[in-house]
């Protein structure tokens, strides 16, 4: 595939991980710039300091939670119910936005740190569950990629 070292019984899970990781990143490069635009156009640049402790706050304590919760928990549930709860944040994020107060931008902003750090985590431990050590020192280079 490309010269890229894929084998042909690979390529479909290697399209299929790069597809997933591309729309893990491209949803990061449209969700970002808009959840900074929002924050900064409601609240303004001086709130962003407490912002920004609150999100390292929420940060540590979802993906404590997180990392308690995965070993207990099969890999396709556990990821079908993420990305579920994802997409549902999401939606409720669209339809309270126009409607709501600074608060909801601040929880934004943070439920979008989150979004960042949870689904790459996400993702290279699909990779890894999916792809043996051999495999993966050679896909994982076309994945990023």
């Amino acid at each position: 595939m490309l010269g890229l070292r894929v084998r042909r019984s690979e390529i479909g899970i290697t399209i299929s991980l790069a597809s997933y990781f591309f729309l893990l990143v491209a949803t990061q490069y449209l969700i970002k710039p808009a959840r900074n635009a929002l924050f900064l156009e409601g609240l303004g640049a001086d709130r962003l300091p407490y912002v920004y402790i609150g999100t390292a706050l929420a940060t540590y304590v979802v993906m404590i939670l997180y990392v308690r919760l995965a070993p207990r928990t099969s890999l396709v549930p556990l990821f079908r119910g993420t990305l579920l709860f994802l997409i549902v944040n999401l939606l409720a994020f669209w339809w309270l936005l126009p409607r709501a107060g600074g608060w909801i931008l601040v929880l934004f902003y943070i439920w979008v740190k989150l979004y960042a750090v949870l689904l790459p985590s996400q993702f290279w431990l699909l990779a890894n569950e999916l792809l043996d050590p051999r495999k993966a020192r050679r896909l994982f280079a076309p994945l990023g990629a």
